[in-house]
């Protein structure tokens, strides 16, 4: 008599694959981080001792009429943080997806809607870890202080290029949905997806076949 029956467990192939799409989608958020999340509180440098006045002279006054970019933001940690944290998050997914019987498959054509959410899932969530570590761990700049006159004293001469994407718990997750989405819709038209597995026991010999069942 032959049985087929579920077999849920721990698919490495599928854990690792979600763990390096999580680590990919959190090396992106670097640049998008550093470049794109609204700024912390200025770091500052010390004043330089030629613009300190002179303590035996009260009453003078030096005035700052802008600020001078220096460095900043810093890469680390969150050029080591956020892939690591996208590659917890993907292995949770890939887990949970071993865990319901899927695994990756090959089957050399284009199709299958499977993949799709959980891909998308976790292109979103390590868009959440992005925007907590914006809020967590902001961008900030080091800057000095100037007494060259400004035509803006607001700006911050030879800062970067920064592109505020506030409110970033909207932005982020949609632009980690969207990663999400091209991806599955890549991996999908490659022929590659996650299918439920099937064991086929064969009660005369012991013997088992694994089966893939394409949604």
């Amino acid at each position: 008599m032959t049985e087929v029956k579920s077999r849920r467990h721990l698919s490495f192939g599928t854990v690792a694959w979600f763990a390096a799409f999580g680590l990919a989608v959190g090396a992106v958020g670097i640049p998008g981080w550093r470049s794109t999340a609204p700024y912390g509180a200025l770091e500052h440098a010390p004043v330089p001792p030629e613009l300190r006045p002179p303590s035996s002279e009260p009453g003078l006054m030096i005035v700052f009429d802008h600020f001078v970019y220096l460095a900043g933001p810093a890469w680390m940690p969150m050029a080591l943080l956020l892939p690591v944290l996208g590659a917890v998050v993907g292995a949770l997914i890939g887990a949970f997806a071993s865990l319901c019987g899927l695994q990756w498959i090959w089957n050399g054509r284009s199709g299958g809607w499977l993949a799709v959410p959980f891909i998308c899932v976790t292109g979103l969530l390590v868009g959440l870890v992005v925007t907590a570590a914006s809020v967590i761990y902001p961008p900030a700049l080091l800057v000095t202080a100037s007494t060259t006159p400004s035509s803006d004293p607001y700006a911050i001469e030879g800062a970067p290029l920064h592109v505020d994407l506030a409110p970033t718990y909207l932005t982020f997750p949609t632009i980690g949905l969207v990663v999400g989405a091209l991806a599955a819709v890549i991996v999908t038209m490659l022929g590659v997806r996650l299918s439920r597995t099937t064991v086929v026991e064969d009660d005369h010999n012991g013997n088992e076949s694994t089966m893939g069942f394409h949604p």
